[in-house]
Formats: C-alpha cells, structure tokens, sequence
C-alpha cells in the first residue's frame, strides 16, 4: 500500500473500532513491531498500537480489531481462550 492508502486504511480501523464501541480512540501503528498489539485502556480515551503487518495482511488486522473491540467492551484485556470463543459464536 502506498502512504495515503495506508493513513486511509488506518483510518478506516479506527472507525469501526469507535462506532463497535460508542467512544473515541487513539489507534497507532508501529512500524518497528510487525505482529504486535498493545492496549491501554486505563485511560479515558483507549489508546491501541498495532503492528505493521496489518498494512499487509488484512486478516490480522481484522482479528486485532476484534480483539480490541471485545476488549474495550469488556473494559480489560481478554484471554486467548475468551477471545477465541468469542470468534467461534460469531
């Protein structure tokens, strides 16, 4: 992808995570950190990082952001193996 496709991509995850969840969050990517996820939500605002490989694989990055949605929602982080019912149910 090219710069503005990957801003507007990013862009467009961010959507869908505050309009699944009903609140403002701040999504980063890190382009050092290809497969990573990383979470705060002790904030008021959820800020969530992502690796780089979600410019690539879109399938990782439609399971981060299902992770994160069930996260945020659950107001914690959540196992592998709630998650992963979680994706079973839906």
């Amino acid at each position: 992808m090219g710069q503005t496709q990957d801003i507007e991509f990013i862009l467009k995850l961010k959507g869908r995570i505050e309009d699944s969840v009903g609140k403002t969050v701040n999504l980063d990517v890190d382009y050092e950190e290809e497969r990573g996820i990383a979470l705060d939500l002790d904030g008021e605002v959820p800020r969530i990082v992502f690796g780089c490989d979600i410019l690539k694989y879109p399938g990782l990055a439609r399971m981060f952001t299902q992770y994160t949605i069930l996260s945020i929602k659950q107001g914690r982080l959540v196992s592998q193996d709630e998650f992963l019912r979680f994706l079973g149910r839906n």
